[in-house]
């Protein structure tokens, strides 16, 4: 398949966003969308609103 065909087909593919953030030094609770109401993580917070939370 030529390069330009394969580009094409990759720009018009609808293509999922995914992020994935680990951290091995948090509790699961620690962040302000998990219910802490003294750490602030609006950054973290915003991104959980648009997304889904494991």
């Amino acid at each position: 398949m030529p390069e330009q065909k394969v580009h094409k087909l990759m720009s018009d593919a609808k293509r999922t966003n995914v992020l994935f953030l680990m951290s091995d030094e948090h509790r699961a609770d620690v962040a302000g969308f998990a219910g802490n109401s003294v750490i602030r993580t609006p950054f973290l917070d915003r991104l959980a609103e648009r997304g889904v939370v494991i």
